[in-house]
């Protein structure tokens, strides 16, 4: 019988978290992944609307600007199937919001300001880190 047991999961957005071998091989990233208030309110809500759709018990998630917690009861081999979907539908709504022109809390969409080279690396820059830590 498979036992369901509380864990605690982490996982960080691309780039925000470098080992010292990356660092020495690879130097310092020129870019990392920190995420806006309007970002962490889109992958909320596609947590959320995940946790409900997949059923999950999730007792509480948090997104930290560069990287998630998530608070969750279930058996242990279903950890990377979970997180894969998590990680995937998060990653895929920020991308839809982006396609569909996004609005900033000032009013102004970064988009439409022509040669912003910030929200164009973000768009072409994975959301999260491969890894999970459990």
């Amino acid at each position: 019988m498979r036992r369901l047991k509380p864990y605690h999961i982490t996982w960080a957005t691309h780039n925000s978290r470098r080992s010292p071998r990356m660092l020495h091989y690879s130097g310092e990233p020129k870019y990392y992944v920190w995420l806006t208030n309007e970002e962490e309110i889109i992958i909320a809500e596609s947590i959320a609307e995940s946790v409900e759709k997949d059923k999950l018990n999730v007792k509480a998630f948090n997104i930290c600007g560069d990287h998630v917690h998530i608070l969750m009861v279930c058996q242990k081999e279903d950890i990377p199937k979970i997180i894969h979907n998590l990680k995937g539908r998060s990653s895929r709504a920020l991308s839809v919001w982006y396609e569909n022109g996004i609005q900033l809390d000032n009013g102004i969409n970064p988009i439409a300001l022509p040669g912003n080279p910030i929200i164009q690396e973000r768009q072409s820059t994975s959301t999260w880190a491969q890894k999970y830590n459990v």
